[in-house]
């Protein structure tokens, strides 16, 4: 006697080209967000600092992620005197970015210099940045 083979086969979900690519679009999109807004998470836009304790707590891992960036091994023939100082270049342009008047170029600056390249997202470049692209405006 021959035995048959009774599988139910699945059906096999079909898509058009338009909707995978729809579909991946969707996916890059997702994750050029998450990208973008982690890359930039660890800087504060100084436009909005208003003293609180959350904010200077905010500040400070800031300015600190910015250091751990300038000296990232402990040992590194970074002195702490280098470091200092970089914080307190930080600090001072920080404090010259809070003066800030135009929100939608300092938060293009920060985009345009944190979102890909952390190497330059450090307050003193977001002020030079911020100081040419005001120049250029007049």
């Amino acid at each position: 006697m021959l035995q048959t083979s009774h599988r139910k086969q699945r059906a096999t979900p079909t898509c058009t080209a338009s909707q995978l690519l729809h579909f991946c679009a969707n996916i890059l999109l997702l994750l050029l967000i998450v990208v973008a807004s982690s890359a930039h998470a660890d800087i504060m836009n100084p436009m909005d600092y208003d003293g609180s304790e959350e904010r200077n707590s905010e500040l400070f891992a800031s300015i600190e992620a910015i250091g751990q960036r300038y000296c990232p091994i402990e040992n590194d023939p970074c002195k702490q005197t280098d470091l200092d100082t970089f914080i307190k270049r930080e600090t001072d342009a920080f404090l010259s970015l809070r003066k800030s008047t135009d929100r939608k170029t300092l938060d293009d600056i920060i985009f345009k210099l944190c979102a890909n390249d952390t190497s330059h997202c450090n307050y003193s470049t977001l002020k030079k940045e911020y100081e040419i692209a005001l120049a250029h405006q007049q």
